[in-house]
């Protein structure tokens, strides 16, 4: 059983779902149920009077959630992002797709940093030592700051820009976003439930999830964001005749 994603979500407006798959994941809602949380919790402002948008900057992945009256209103996922990711190719341009014509999902997950530098340490990419390293840091932080960008059409006051996933917590990529994003917002490190500040902001997303689902202490915030009113699936917004009968091979029950 998992936690939808945002494209299930009912606060998502309809027209900004088509021929999309990925506004992110189970765990980038999981990680924005947290910045909900924390926002209202630092500002002691109601749910309602929430907004931010959200950078999550993993190992693979980077994503960008829009949120406006304590409710996600858009999302750009991983593989929908303007920019690479340190081992993904991001966005994929469909004149590249049809080139190599064989493009299978492992493909996704190369194209990045690591495709660029052949480096796989950080602490090497972040020095940028070389030509390749710059080239490959500006793409990657670049892309970021397009995202917030765009994602002002949604969300047009945020509140805050709060910055959360593994990269976040590295010096120089935080500093280079709080100075790339300070002129749309406020820039913050996602804060942590109590106690939790040693546990992963998703992981502490997820619990929030689960117990609000169940009634527990997260139920009101659940239920603001709509989480328990998710319906359908991730296939439902493609508009492409090569498209039909996709989703009958993957989706069993609604």
């Amino acid at each position: 059983m998992f936690i939808p994603g945002v494209i299930e979500l009912p606060t998502v407006p309809s027209y900004r779902k088509i021929n999309k798959l990925d506004m992110g994941t189970a765990d980038k809602l999981a990680v924005t149920v947290l910045g909900v949380h924390d926002q209202a919790r630092r500002f002691g402002i109601p749910y309602g009077d929430v907004a931010f948008i959200l950078v999550e900057v993993g190992f693979g992945y980077n994503a960008v959630m829009g949120v406006e009256g304590g409710r996600v209103v858009d999302g750009i996922g991983g593989t929908n992002f303007p920019g690479i990711g340190f081992l993904t190719i991001s966005a994929v341009d469909g004149e590249l797709v049809q080139l190599i014509g064989n493009w299978e999902r492992k493909d996704t997950f190369e194209g990045g940093v690591v495709s660029i530098t052949g480096e796989m340490d950080p602490d090497k990419f972040v020095r940028r030592a070389d030509a390749k390293s710059q080239i490959a840091f500006d793409a990657m932080l670049e892309g970021i700051e397009k995202a917030v960008a765009s994602m002002k059409v949604s969300v047009k006051n945020p509140k805050e820009i709060l910055l959360s996933g593994r990269w976040t917590k590295v010096k120089e990529i935080k500093e280079e976003l709080i100075t790339r994003l300070s002129n749309h917002a406020e820039v913050r490190a996602l804060g942590f439930l109590d106690g939790a500040a040693r546990t992963k902001e998703t992981a502490q997303g997820y619990a929030m999830v689960a117990d609000g689902l169940v009634g527990g202490e997260f139920r009101d915030l659940i239920e603001w964001m709509g989480i328990h009113e998710a319906r359908g699936t991730a296939l439902d917004y493609i508009h492409h005749p090569k498209f039909k009968g996709v989703p009958e091979r993957f989706v069993r029950f609604k």
